[in-house]
């Protein structure tokens, strides 16, 4: 079972079955019934899920470095494969509203910004940007705003604005990132104090 906050879906798998279900909604009679849908995969394991709001997308990490976007028509299934054999993790990927991309893929060695055209099945990189090797422990991503903190084992974190991709600036300073630390000292919760 997996949810696509993104999509605000569902997604149960089993074998080549999917079915995905939307918050229901009374008073628009939207998701009364769940969409089902069957096909024949290669992938044995189903890392994690996300799916384009119109459905007729489906993205699933199937393995470590791999991910697969299923093109969903009435009559077909176009299988689309990207594969990160510089990364050894992907740490995220979504759809979302962006300027000029709709799919995001964060693994621990960059950020690739898409343009999957859902008509034609054709991705288009339309930026990708180097990370260092920092070792990111955490990432949260919020689709909507098109914000990724990155947050490594010192408790580093590192914000991306990602419409901000190709925006010029005329000092050197980029608005692309935000930089600050994080308190992860620990507490000792029998008393309420910090332990040095």
């Amino acid at each position: 079972m997996f949810f696509d906050p993104f999509s605000n879906l569902l997604v149960f798998h089993k074998d080549n079955s999917f079915v995905i279900y939307e918050e229901y909604n009374e008073a628009r009679k939207l998701s009364k019934i769940p969409r089902s849908l069957s096909f024949d995969l290669e992938h044995s394991a189903i890392i994690s899920v996300s799916v384009h709001p119109s459905k007729q997308a489906i993205a699933l990490q199937t393995a470590p470095t791999e991910l697969a976007v299923l093109f969903v028509s009435p009559n077909d299934v176009d299988e689309v494969h990207f594969k990160y054999s510089k990364a050894s993790r992907i740490l995220k990927h979504s759809f979302c509203f962006g300027d000029d991309f709709n799919f995001m893929t964060v693994t621990d060695r960059s950020i690739t910004l898409y343009d999957l055209a859902l008509s034609t099945h054709q991705p288009k990189t339309v930026k990708q940007i180097a990370l260092d090797a920092k070792g990111y422990q955490a990432c949260h991503y919020e689709p909507f705003a098109n914000t990724l903190a990155l947050v490594d084992g010192s408790g580093s974190v590192t914000v991306y604005y990602l419409n901000m991709h190709n925006a010029k600036f005329k000092s050197h300073s980029s608005k692309l990132t935000t930089y600050f630390n994080l308190d992860i000292s620990l507490v000792d919760e029998s008393d309420g104090k910090q332990e040095d």
